[in-house]
Order: C-alpha cells, then structure tokens, then sequence
C-alpha cells in the first residue's frame, strides 16, 4: 500500500524532495528498514485529475528521480520550468491549484509498486519569465 502524502507545490519554483522506501515499522521503537532499490527504474507523473493529460513526469531515465540503490533512499527533482507548466491552466484566465500525483517503482524482480501517492495544492506564481 502506497503512503499518501500530499504535496504543496510554489509555480514556477524548483522543487527537491527526498525520502527512504523502508519496511514499515511494527513497533513504533524500532527503526524501519530501508529496501534495497539496486536497479530499480522509477517514474512519477501529475495530472490535473485521475484520467486527465500527464502535466509532468519524472523518471530515472529523464533524470528527475534519482535512487540511491542499498540506501532506499529517492530523491526527486522538479525543474522551475515544470512546477511552471503544472500552474498554466490552457484556455483559462485562472491558474491550476491542485492536481494529484503518484510515484511508481519497478524493482529489478520485475515488480511494480506504489511508493507515494496524494493531492497536490499549487501556489500560483505573479512573476514570469518576459520574452
């Protein structure tokens, strides 16, 4: 099961995230475990909703994940260009504020899983880029 974390996400910024896919802790003294993520692809999209057009994904491949194989470890990166585009609403005067978002892995056995899923609320920006 996918941990669900929701995300607030300032237009037109860059945005670093970080966080260990571990075993779940039974007990709340003990430490989790993190999972060895050793040649594991990942790839995160945002959507405006469930079945609406991807407004950005990220992967391993475009670099926008990174994984740090033994540590468990993923380390996102959304370029000031794509929280940007996250924003634009096409054909409307009003800026986008919220979308969702998932993160999916597939582990080198071939398994997909979920790591992280939630709403996303958009802080809309004043300031663009001029021509």
């Amino acid at each position: 099961m996918a941990a669900v974390y929701p995300l607030t996400i300032d237009q037109g910024e860059t945005l670093r995230l970080s966080m260990i896919y571990a075993t779940p802790a039974v007990d709340p003294a003990t430490t989790p475990t993190p999972i060895d993520l050793s040649g594991a692809v990942a790839r995160m999209q945002i959507r405006e909703k469930y079945g609406s057009p991807v407004l950005v994904e990220i992967t391993t491949e475009n670099h926008g994940v990174t994984i740090t194989g033994p540590a468990g470890q993923i380390d996102l990166v959304l370029t000031d260009v794509q929280t940007d585009a996250i924003g634009v609403k096409e054909g409307s005067t009003r800026p986008r504020t919220s979308a969702v978002y998932d993160l999916e892995i597939t582990l080198l056995s071939g398994d997909v899983k979920r790591v992280v899923e939630g709403q996303i609320t958009i802080n809309p920006n004043v300031t663009r880029a001029t021509p």
